[in-house]
Parts: structure tokens; C-alpha cells; sequence
């Protein structure tokens, strides 16, 4: 293991002299050791007892969602209407990279993030975070 010499005397002057450090230090001698019996009720009563999202917080996330939406929407007509130029753009990149080839795995894997994406989306929608 390389420990640096200038970093272990910076520690050790801060363990004499840093009052704060030195609380620091002793909390992580001192190990917890086990959990309590009853810590994953006591976290879910303190989840249970959270108060619930704010109105507001409520009405910004639904407008967020109709916000990407409508941007959804619009990146799918800006496809369909400018569509074959850009399919021509892609097909000359493709030329250009070694064949179809290139444009394929390309198309994989955007195809492999879209559905990672859509997958993550599905999850969270069946099982949302509780606050």
C-alpha cells in the first residue's frame, strides 16, 4: 500500500491541533456495530410518518410530464416531416463510416437506450418512489 508522507503528516498535525477533526476521528474508531433489532420498522414508520408531496409539487410534476410530452410529440413530427433529408444525411454518414454497417449498430443501439428508457419509465410508473 503507498501512502503518501505529505498527506499522513497532514492528518496527524490535524489530529493534534483540530478539535473537529478529532471528533471525527473517534466517531469512526468507535464502531455501531450491529444495527438495532427494530431499525427497518423504525425507518419505515419514519417513511410512513413523512408528510405527502405539496400541491404544488403535485401540479409542477404533471406539468413537467404534459411539458414532455408535447416535446415528444414534436420531435416525432419533426421526424416525419423532415424526415428523408435526413435520412439521406445518415445514409451518406454511413457511406462514409464503411457501409450500412456503421448505421445498423448505430441503430441498435439507440434501440438499446430507447428501450432501457421505456423499460426504466415502466418500472417506475408500477412501483413509484414513496417521499
Amino acid at each position: 500500500m503507498n501512502i503518501d508522507p505529505r498527506e499522513w503528516d497532514l492528518q496527524e498535525r490535524a489530529l493534534r491541533e483540530d478539535a473537529a477533526y478529532r471528533q471525527v476521528a473517534r466517531a469512526l474508531r468507535r464502531s455501531p456495530g450491529e444495527p438495532p433489532a427494530d431499525f427497518a420498522a423504525s425507518v419505515a414508520a419514519l417513511v410512513r410518518a413523512a408528510p405527502a408531496p405539496a400541491r404544488e409539487d403535485l401540479l409542477e410534476h404533471w406539468l413537467l410530464r404534459a411539458f414532455a410530452m408535447v416535446l415528444g410529440i414534436a420531435f416525432v413530427s419533426a421526424i416525419a416531416h423532415y424526415g428523408a433529408p435526413w435520412r439521406e444525411g445518415f445514409e451518406a454518414l454511413a457511406l462514409l463510416l464503411g457501409g450500412s454497417t456503421a448505421l445498423n449498430w448505430a441503430a441498435a443501439a439507440g434501440a438499446c437506450v430507447a428501450l432501457s428508457w421505456a423499460f426504466a419509465q415502466g418500472g417506475a410508473r408500477l412501483h413509484p418512489p414513496r417521499r
